[in-house]
């Protein structure tokens, strides 16, 4: 039942972070470099979608490499090398997403460090925990920390420095001007 739960919570975890890029910042990444011209516009490509994409693809496959050991062994702690393994890849993945959004917009969307940090804390407390539970905790923080992002910018936007929704409606709309 265990290795049923940890590859379905693994699943989970992967559809997260999805989520997290493919939902909010690609939108924005795109919207920011469409709103450039010439010269700032190549800069922004190149940091963005270069310098800035190397730490969220290398964190993907940390987060792959970790995942891994506790869906095989879900009964057994998880050691500390593959715990840390875990906090690096959250940290490159959210951290390179913070970094190109900032690059863009000179905004830090907050969540995803404060959701980087639970889990640097979570994960280096757990020397005990079965790696079930650490990829359930996972995902609680994560869909946590998606969330309240979801809440700030679509329910209570607060700041006008807030990188712009691109909404499927709008995307619509795009696609009707370019024909």
């Amino acid at each position: 039942a265990s290795a049923v739960v940890a590859l379905a919570a693994t699943g989970v975890c992967a559809g997260l972070l999805w989520w997290s890029y493919f939902d909010r910042a690609q939108g924005a990444l795109e919207h920011r470099i469409e709103a450039l011209d010439g010269a700032e516009r190549g800069r922004f490509a190149r940091d963005a979608y270069t310098y800035l994409h190397a730490p969220i693809v290398a964190g993907v496959i940390l987060v792959a490499v970790a995942l891994e050991d506790m869906a095989l062994h879900p009964d057994e702690p998880t050691a500390l090398a593959f715990r840390m393994i875990l906090i690096g890849g959250i940290a490159l993945f959210f951290g390179g997403i913070v970094a190109a959004v900032h690059r863009a917009y000179r905004f830090v969307p907050k969540e995803r460090l404060v959701a980087t940090a639970v889990l640097a804390g979570v994960l280096s407390a757990a020397a005990d925990v079965d790696g079930v539970w650490l990829i359930v905790a996972l995902d609680v923080v994560l869909i946590g920390a998606l969330v309240f992002e979801h809440l700030r910018i679509e329910v209570h936007p607060t700041s006008p420095t807030d990188p712009p929704i691109h909404t499927e409606q709008e995307a619509a709309t795009d696609a009707d001007h370019d024909r």
